[in-house]
């Protein structure tokens, strides 16, 4: 562990010198605690906080999220779409990746041009990255996370730059981690499977205190695998503990940390060829047999809770994060003629330090007949990164090309050129407000509008030049909820995105952030208690995309847009006693409206017209069979069309799953098994020369134990 020790504050990490933001933390955090105490309201009054909104997991449905507002509203009163993926669906699915559990839900695609490098998705036809946790900001460029430390996973469908900023206007993903229990439990666990796989992993949880203060929880996981692809192999060592303590009723402090080692064969997928993917074997490697990446990921943060009456909370914390890459690989790069593809061997170094920082302050105010719940908050995050590229272009056609169909490795020469040598720092202030206003029984109006300073600098240490650019930018949001009965609510919602571009036009002007717009409207239906439907229609529009530039190609302008539009139906819950279901549909027209290269109307890359899910799951609790819990689901993705500047297509697919489990005692043995009929086919195709193969018939056997 010396990679976080020996001067961990400033050897390892010098930026941590910025002593103004040290001290403003610390401040922050004793101006609260020495506040005097107030009368802890009644737990009809109480407002919920982030962290004890969710008190039934035993269902797949979440009625309550915290990614919405800020302000843990139910869902069915938030005008926005939003689902919620928990740990029990995560465990009935053996889902060991994030992008597994969420084609659960409408909308989403898979998404990786990276060689499984880091996360993306496609939300409502937009990628994006799932660099939420528990709402604060996370590295993007961050690897894949590990599922052990998971409470649950919360999608907002739709811009969410109100509360946190910059980003797409597809959805946000923010992932909630496990919290200290106040009881003591101790779970071991080993999965065994296809291609070799193993995983042992360990929960431990309970109180340090003798009055139950002070709590504790650890989770950790190894994983190792091969793969059905050719050359593949990943290790990865996961390991999270966390220490919350509550000295008085009123103020809960929790500090967590997550540390990640993931050493991994990075795989491009195969090719593409004509119309479709190439015929070759789904197994067919394009790199070279050796080519590795080592990501090391580590996180800490801390955040306080305090509730000052029973009509005011303070929600504050700190997150600082660290990701290093050192990798050796083989990069598709482009064909060379119909059979031969042309490669580009890199040693590429990367690290980056985050730190963010928020404030927020709920409260309740009633004025008349209007009863108000307001957001105020105030957050601000520091990024530096460095990145360091050697390549070798000497006579890179004829050293680095391979035959597609009949391929022979070692041939790529050593990467010995600097290609690239930079620095960036990013700076982002944001200061919103939020009013939540109800009105009576059945209409509630919330309005919420954000400003962001956002400030970055790159040095090109290669090019001995540096670009800096800064933008200011103002994020409203508006929506509206009708209520006609308890259990369904109608609502309708308007919202703006914004992402920040680096660079200058030809006149020197720095590029205007892309800015994302959404109009979306639906109805929410809580049939009973514990199973929920959302229904929703949407179109998203993104402008200022940019574009080349037909006056002078070598600049681009921006004058691109394009447009997503479309409906979505998600269900979960239980229908009835012991039984569990979770099915979504989604039809999706995205589009690249105009553009100087791309041909107008094209379809976006990876994004179906029509997708489908459904998975059921039900427990034996009485006689013979009790313990006994038995499920599957069936997975359909339409026909894509892959790469928008050399359009191929990759069919529609359909993929089934089961699963069983049987617990008695302290105890549980399950089994799983996905893709049974051992469907072929592709689940991402970004690029011609990266079309990633979908996974086989694989089966997962596990051994649980619950002190």
């Amino acid at each position: 562990m010396d990679f976080y020790c020996k001067g961990l504050f400033f050897k390892q990490y010098p930026s941590l010198k910025n002593y103004k933001m040290v001290m403003m933390i610390m401040l922050n955090v004793l101006f609260w605690l020495c506040q005097p105490g107030f009368a802890l309201a009644s737990d009809e009054d109480s407002v919920m906080l982030p962290d004890i909104i969710v008190k039934e997991k035993k269902s797949y449905f979440i009625p309550y999220s915290n990614t919405a507002d800020r302000m843990g509203t139910a869902i069915l009163d938030t005008p926005q779409s939003i689902q919620v993926i928990p740990t029990k669906l995560l465990e009935d699915q053996n889902v060991n990746r994030i992008s597994e559990g969420l084609r659960n839900i409408s909308g989403i695609n898979q998404t990786d041009q990276s060689g499984g490098r880091y996360d993306f998705l496609i939300i409502r036809g937009f990628e994006t990255a799932p660099e939420y946790i528990n709402g604060k900001r996370y590295q993007r460029l961050s690897p894949p996370r590990d599922t052990a430390n998971i409470e649950q996973i919360e999608v907002l469908k739709g811009p969410g730059s109100v509360l946190y900023g910059r980003g797409e206007p597809g959805g946000i993903v923010n992932i909630v981690t496990k919290k200290p229990l106040s009881d003591f439990r101790a779970m071991a666990q080993l999965k065994t499977g296809s291609h070799s796989f193993w995983r042992p992993s360990i929960d431990l949880t309970g109180p340090i205190s003798e009055n139950g203060d002070l709590l504790y929880r650890v989770n950790g996981a190894y994983e190792s695998r091969e793969s059905f692809r050719d050359h593949v192999e990943s290790d990865r060592i996961f390991f999270a503990p966390a220490v919350s303590w509550q000295p008085t009723l009123e103020t809960k402090l929790i500090f967590d940390g997550e540390f990640l080692e993931d050493t991994f064969t990075p795989d491009f997928g195969v090719v593409a060829v004509g119309d479709s993917p190439a015929p070759v074997p789904l197994e067919r490697f394009y790199g070279e047999p050796g080519d590795e990446i080592t990501n090391k990921d580590f996180r800490m943060g801390a955040r306080i809770e305090h509730q000052f009456s029973k009509n005011l909370n303070l929600n504050a914390g700190f997150l600082f994060s660290r990701t290093e890459q050192d990798g050796l690989f083989t990069l598709p790069w482009r064909f060379l003629d119909e059979d031969t593809l042309m490669r580009l061997p890199i040693d590429q170094t990367y690290d980056s330090d985050m730190y963010s920082v928020y404030n927020d302050i709920i409260g309740h105010i009633k004025t008349g007949q209007l009863n108000h719940k307001i957001l105020f908050g105030i957050s601000y995050s520091y990024e530096n990164s460095n990145q360091k590229e050697f390549l070798n272009l000497d006579d890179a056609a004829n050293r680095t090309g391979i035959d597609i169909f009949n391929p022979v490795y070692g041939q790529t020469g050593t990467p010995d050129q600097l290609n690239a040598d930079r620095e960036s720092t990013g700076k982002a202030f944001g200061l919103y407000v939020q009013d939540q206003i109800s009105i009576g029984e059945k209409w509630i109006l919330s309005g919420a509008v954000r400003y962001d300073n956002f400030r970055q600098e790159i040095e090109d240490t290669l090019r001995s030049r540096t670009t800096e650019q800064e933008d200011d930018q103002i994020s409203p949001r508006a929506g509206i909820v009708y209520k006609p009965v308890e259990n369904l609510s109608f609502f309708a919602g308007w919202s703006r995105s914004f992402e920040p571009l680096l660079g200058t036009l030809e006149n020197g002007d720095a590029y205007d952030p892309e800015i994302g717009e959404q109009i979306e409207g639906g109805i929410k239906y809580e049939f009973k208690p514990g199973l929920f439907a959302t229904l929703a229609v949407f179109n998203i529009d993104k402008e200022n995309v940019l574009t080349p530039d037909s006056d002078n190609p070598r600049f681009r302008i921006q004058t691109g847009k394009e447009r997503s539009q479309g409906v979505e139906f998600d269900i979960s819950g239980s229908p009835m006693k012991n039984w569990d279901i979770i099915a979504s549909y989604a039809y999706t027209d995205a589009r690249v409206v105009s553009d100087n290269r791309i041909a107008e109307n094209q379809r976006i890359s990876n994004v179906p017209y029509n997708q489908a899910s459904l998975w059921s799951m039900y427990t034996f609790s009485e006689g013979i069979l009790s313990g006994l819990g038995i499920g599957g689901g069936l997975f359909y993705v339409g026909e894509r069309q892959g790469d928008v500047l050399d359009p191929f297509t990759m069919d529609s697919y359909v993929t089934a799953d089961a699963s069983m489990f049987y617990a008695f005692k302290n105890w549980k043995l399950s089994l799983s098994v996905k893709n049974i009929f051992d469907e072929d086919y592709y689940a991402d195709g970004k690029q011609r020369v990266r079309v990633t193969p979908g996974d086989p018939l694989t089966v997962f056997a596990g051994i649980k134990c619950i002190f």
